[in-house]
Formats: C-alpha cells, structure tokens, sequence
C-alpha cells in the first residue's frame, strides 16, 4: 500500500469540470471515491460515487481544481499512472479510464482484469 499523488492518476480537465459539477450539485458532497467492484466476465467495474464523508481505509487526492478523489488503499497499485477522462460525441456522454495497469478487459469494455501483485 502507498499513498498515491495528483500526478499519479491524470483527472482531464473536462473530467473534474465534470466531477466537480456533481459534487457541487450534492447536498454534503465531499468528493468522488473510485473504487473497483466485482462485476462482469472481466472480473471487475470501475465505479464512482460521490461521497460525503471520508473513510480510514481509502486514501485522498486533493487535485488543483479542488476536487477530492478518494480511492481505497488496498487497491492503490491497481490505479497507478491511470488516465480518466471525459467524453461526449453522437453516442453520448461518458467516463473513460485508460490504466496501463489492467491485464486485459471483457469484449464489450466494460469490465476488466488485473495481474495479481
């Protein structure tokens, strides 16, 4: 476990102009936790919620913007040098996290796998 840094995972700009427009928009509102649940023929999903109150077994990133990403330490490494952006094109809108650290990912993209460490 290690505590990761603002450089460490790259928020865009249109991503925390997103985020912080929720965070906003929510009453208590403290931050967003990224987390991983198990899901999918991958193995797991990102998730992200927005939270209102912080947890002593997730670690804090205070980015210059002011958004506050909460990820849970145990899966620190799992987000290592990740990138999470933020698109709208015809399809709609969405999150889309580019991790160097996934081993693979099911057909359709939406879950993935990791190498144990």
């Amino acid at each position: 476990m290690f505590a990761l840094k603002p450089d460490q995972i790259k928020i865009t700009d249109k991503a925390s102009e997103h985020f912080l427009k929720h965070i906003k928009g929510t009453e208590g509102a403290i931050g967003m936790r990224l987390s991983l649940k198990n899901a999918g023929c991958g193995g797991f999903e990102y998730q992200l919620d927005i939270i209102d109150s912080e947890d002593s077994a997730d670690d804090k990133i205070e980015y210059e913007s002011g958004l506050n990403l909460f990820l849970p330490k145990l899966d620190s490494w799992r987000f290592l040098n990740m990138e999470i952006d933020y698109q709208t094109d015809s399809t709609g809108s969405r999150v889309i996290y580019k991790n160097p650290n996934e081993a693979g990912q099911c057909g359709c993209g939406l879950s993935v796998n990791f190498d144990q460490k």
